[in-house]
């Protein structure tokens, strides 16, 4: 759902809330993934995931998009 809002397509952020909805995902998470940096009821292991899907899809101007450290985090995380 998140990569579906940084890439602006619509289809892929309706039919993925949708299924988190499905799946059982309260409203308050699913409303949260936009501005996830700000909410408090996701894991750590969500919030590198998010941050992962972040850092590759966002344009970087200088040409690094998954730091070390991010990458690490997502190494040792479960």
């Amino acid at each position: 759902m998140r990569a579906g809002q940084i890439v602006g397509n619509t289809y892929l952020t309706v039919l993925h809330t949708g299924n988190l909805r499905k799946a059982g995902e309260t409203d308050e998470r699913v409303t949260a993934v936009a501005s996830w940096r700000d909410a408090t009821c996701f894991t750590e292991a969500e919030r590198v995931a998010l941050a992962l899907v972040e850092a590759v899809l966002t344009p970087n101007p200088h040409g690094e998009r998954v730091s070390d450290e991010l990458y690490a985090q997502a190494l040792f995380i479960r």
